[in-house]
């Protein structure tokens, strides 16, 4: 079972190492824009949609978020595009069997839904038949190109506007993140500096600087509640049982953290205990020191799973948008 579990942690850093190279690559390739996440969202004051219609626009937005420039965003992020739909006319063309036929305006908007700021809009009509209604709005969504002259003019002055809410918001941004820490939320401070795109280096560079203070504050947090925790499972029984217990706890202490050497001690101890009671070799040996760069990445990835952890039905402000 040991051989089982170390086999497990060491495919599991092999996996995280991987992906972070990945990252890297793929970032070396993305322009500062595509660094910004938009998030696709439809509000529940859209008129009418059907369920079948409103899964194909949610694709269409992604596509459409994709296509011109932007990161799409998996979790909560304030910058959102957002369509609203009018019915402009609906009929039944005659045949066997008859088909519904729709007549769309569909208008898409960009801004920040956080503050309820529409950085601007633009209209399309569309035109869709099909079996029935629900088909007929899928057919109709299909002809929004993604790479729609109009979408992209509006995503292309949407650029400009974030650009600007980075340039004025920085020190606001960075003290929140500041106040997250304070208050020992570490995973959402993360979640702020992390969400910050190189499209401003100074406001970039100055989230940088911070994110490493700030991943080790939760490291060192998270070392002792996890020494704790093995000690008092080591505690309860001292058997080999109770050692792979233990390991749990131990495996998740990162070696830049300050109890680390503690933590090493401890499992010694525990490999000492093991080799008297069961005459068993302790082959467990706790994760070597971490390279800078990829504690930046560690403490990026933890940002990235607060947001994908957040309720992903966000509400946010558009009123006055439409």
């Amino acid at each position: 079972m040991m051989i089982k579990i170390i086999h497990i942690i060491s495919v599991a850093f092999l996996f995280i190492n991987t992906f972070s190279v990945l990252a890297q690559e793929k970032n070396g390739n993305l322009s500062d824009y595509d660094r910004i996440g938009i998030a696709p969202y439809i509000s529940d004051q859209v008129e009418y949609l059907p369920a079948g219609a409103k899964s194909n626009l949610q694709s269409k937005l992604r596509q459409i978020i994709s296509m011109n420039g932007f990161g799409n965003a998996s979790y909560n992020t304030r910058f959102i595009l957002t369509p609203n739909i009018q019915v402009t006319g609906k009929s039944i063309v005659a045949g066997a069997p008859p088909r519904v036929a729709v007549n769309l305006d569909v208008q898409l908007f960009v801004g920040d839904g956080f503050e309820g700021t529409k950085f601007g809009s633009t209209t399309i009509s569309v035109k869709g038949v099909g079996a029935n209604e629900n088909k007929a709005y899928i057919n109709a969504l299909k002809q929004i190109g993604n790479q729609n002259p109009q979408v992209s003019r509006l995503i292309s002055s949407a650029k400009q506007q974030i650009l600007n809410y980075y340039n004025t918001q920085c020190d606001f941004i960075l003290k929140e993140a500041e106040v997250a820490a304070a208050q020992n939320d570490f995973d959402r401070s993360l979640f702020i500096l992390s969400g910050i795109p190189n499209i401003n280096s100074e406001c970039y560079q100055k989230a940088t600087t911070l994110i490493g203070p700030v991943y080790q504050q939760k490291i060192d947090k998270d070392c002792k509640v996890n020494l704790q925790n093995a000690r008092n499972i080591w505690n309860a029984s001292q058997d080999y049982e109770g050692a792979l217990n233990a390991v749990h706890y131990l495996s998740a202490i990162e070696p830049s953290s300050d109890c680390f050497k503690e933590a090493q001690r401890f499992s010694n101890q525990i490999g000492q205990r093991v080799r008297q009671i069961d005459d068993r070799e302790w082959n467990f040996v706790l994760k070597a020191q971490d390279l800078q760069e990829q504690k930046i990445e560690a403490a990026r990835a933890v940002g990235i799973a607060y947001g994908s952890n957040q309720p992903q039905t966000m509400t946010y402000n558009l009123r006055g948008w439409w």
